[in-house]
Order: C-alpha cells, then sequence, then structure tokens
C-alpha cells in the first residue's frame, strides 16, 4: 500500500511548559514580552545609576584620609589626632583675628591685611570638612560607637543622594510595563470563565501569577540596590559597615543602635516591601478592568502622575504617593 503525500505541512509547535506555573510565567515574560521590558527597564535603571558622576574633591579627600585613619572605636591616640588637627586650625583661625586687627589699628595697609589673609585662608580651606569630623567626634563619645568613614553609606541610605526619586519612578514604570496585561488578558480571551468551572482553578491560577510577579518585582529590586552600591563604593571606601547606625551623626537620635549593614539591609527590605504594594496595586486594575488601555490609564493616573509632579517639585504631590514610605529611612 503506498502512501499519498496530501501537501499539508505539519508545522512544529512551540515548546510551552506543561506544569501551570510554568504557563503562567511563559505567558507573563514572552507572550507578553515581560522579559523584554524587564531587561529594557533594568538596562535603564543601571544607566541611571552608573552615569551619575560621584565627584570626590579635594575636601571630601581630606575628610576620607582623617577618618579612615579615625576608623573603629575611640583611643587616646585619634582623640591626639583630633586635638592636634584642631590646634593648628585654632592657631591659624586667632592669626587671621591678629591681621584683622593689625588692619584697624593702622600697623597695616589693606592691601598687606588682604595678601595674609589670603595665604592663611588656604591653609584653612578645608575646615568645613574638619567640622564634619569633629561632629562625629562629639557623637562617638556621648553615644560610645566608633568612628565611620560615612560618606559612602551617606549616599546609599539616600541622604546625599537626590536621584532616588528618579530611580523609583523607573521601577513603578517598570512594573506597569511589566504586569498590567497579567490579569486583564484572561478577561479578554474569556478564560476567567473556562477556570471558574473548576473549583480552585481560577484561584490557582491568580495565585501563580502573584508569585511570579513577585519573584520579577523582588528581583528588581535587588538589582537596583546591588548596582548603586557597586557603583557608590568606586567612589567611596565603605568601611566598618559593623558600626552602630547612630554613630553616623544623622542617625544619632536613633532609639535602637543596630548595624550600619543592618541599616542598609532594612532600608532594602523597605523598597522591596513598597514595590510589591505597587505589584498588588497594578494586578488588582489590571483584574478590574475590561481592557489593557484602560489599566494604563489607571495605573499612569495614581502611580505615575504623582511622582512626575514631585519631580516638579510640587510638594503636595508626595501625599498621593508611596515614594515617602520607599525613603522612610533617610533620616
Amino acid at each position: 500500500m503506498e502512501c499519498v503525500k496530501t501537501g499539508i505541512t505539519l508545522h512544529k509547535r512551540k515548546k510551552v511548559p506543561e506544569n501551570l506555573m510554568g504557563h503562567e510565567c511563559y505567558k507573563i515574560m514572552i507572550v507578553n514580552s515581560g522579559l523584554i521590558v524587564f531587561i529594557i527597564f533594568s538596562m535603564l535603571i543601571g544607566y541611571k545609576i552608573f552615569s551619575k558622576q560621584y565627584n570626590v574633591s579635594p575636601m571630601e579627600e581630606y575628610y576620607k584620609s582623617i577618618m579612615c585613619k579615625l576608623d573603629g572605636d575611640i583611643t587616646q591616640e585619634k582623640e591626639e589626632l583630633i586635638k592636634t588637627e584642631k590646634a593648628r586650625y585654632d592657631k591659624i583661625f586667632a592669626q587671621i583675628k591678629k591681621v584683622d586687627e593689625m588692619e584697624n589699628t593702622g600697623q597695616i595697609d589693606s592691601e598687606k591685611a588682604n595678601i595674609l589673609r589670603d595665604n592663611l585662608y588656604s591653609e584653612v580651606s578645608f575646615y568645613q570638612a574638619f567640622k564634619r569630623v569633629l561632629k562625629q567626634y562629639d557623637n562617638v563619645k556621648s553615644k560610645k560607637g566608633k568612628f565611620v568613614y560615612d560618606t559612602g553609606y551617606l549616599y546609599i541610605l539616600g541622604i546625599k543622594d537626590d536621584g532616588i526619586l528618579d530611580i523609583f519612578l523607573l521601577q513603578t514604570l517598570a512594573i506597569i510595563f511589566l504586569f498590567y496585561n497579567t490579569m486583564v488578558m484572561e478577561r479578554q480571551k474569556y478564560m476567567w470563565g473556562l477556570l471558574s468551572a473548576t473549583a480552585k482553578g481560577k484561584v490557582k491560577i491568580i495565585r501563580d501569577k502573584v508569585v511570579i510577579c513577585s519573584l520579577f518585582t523582588i528581583i528588581l529590586a535587588l538589582l537596583t540596590v546591588i548596582i548603586r552600591i557597586i557603583k557608590i563604593a568606586q567612589s567611596y571606601t565603605l568601611k566598618n559597615p559593623g558600626a552602630s547606625v547612630k554613630s553616623i551623626p544623622e542617625y544619632s537620635k536613633m532609639p535602637i543602635g543596630i548595624p550600619v549593614a543592618g541599616w542598609i539591609a532594612l532600608m532594602i527590605l523597605v523598597q522591596t516591601v513598597v514595590l510589591l504594594i505597587i505589584m498588588a496595586v497594578v494586578l488588582f486594575v489590571s483584574g478590574k478592568m475590561k481592557t489593557p488601555m484602560q489599566v494604563l490609564f489607571i495605573l499612569v493616573l495614581i502611580l505615575v502622575v504623582p511622582l512626575i509632579l514631585m519631580e516638579m517639585k510640587i510638594g503636595v504631590a508626595g501625599r498621593f504617593s508611596l515614594y515617602g514610605i520607599y525613603s522612610i529611612l533617610k533620616g
């Protein structure tokens, strides 16, 4: 018996995960182009962070050199170093005062006084940085803490970094474009009716979607923090992370003295929780609207517009944003 060619071409079926969780991940990250969106926004966030220039000024180098010598517990030798430097500044300021008196009494003319003052002021040009040393010295003595070169930590925690709002905006947009179609696509394809036919079908699908979206949201949060720490560490030494956060003057009034590393970990946790809340809002709105465009409109209105208004320095917008919680540990 001969086989007859029918002319029909059989197309190879795309390989789709057979388990339910894998299938939902495939729909979110492949069918909805979530993986492409995740990569694009990760690159945008990375570019935003690495394009920021942390220019270490001569004054900062001076502060760093002293704080690295003082790093750790307070000792008599370290106190002598601070007292010697303070005495040097006090002597120069006394000389400046004397020049002023000599000019006022007519012992020297204004031209000579200005030359002398300029020379003396050049020797105290780093005094503002030394005042930071004195502030931490007083704080360490009163709180019985440790000396910490804190500039890098201040950037990580957002106190000295005004770009945190920009990063939060990018993260919010990433979550919106990653997951806005996650629930509404089932309504458009009339899948909820089919899934509701089984006792736990719809609940299991929703649970799997939430787990997958949460996983990628957590990855986004951690990836952002890791990139920021790497970038900041390239310019500022991150020493003594085990010291109490109260050793940093900006956190001296904290009721508990957890380590600096612990405070950073708490910051990461808070930021991750905020992003998970945003993800939950995205999924909720996606499940209530009838079309993807409706979902995008609502999400942009309630999550993005307040951040844009904050970027425009319209302070009242912060009341309608989660940024206040996201940055609550800035001190």
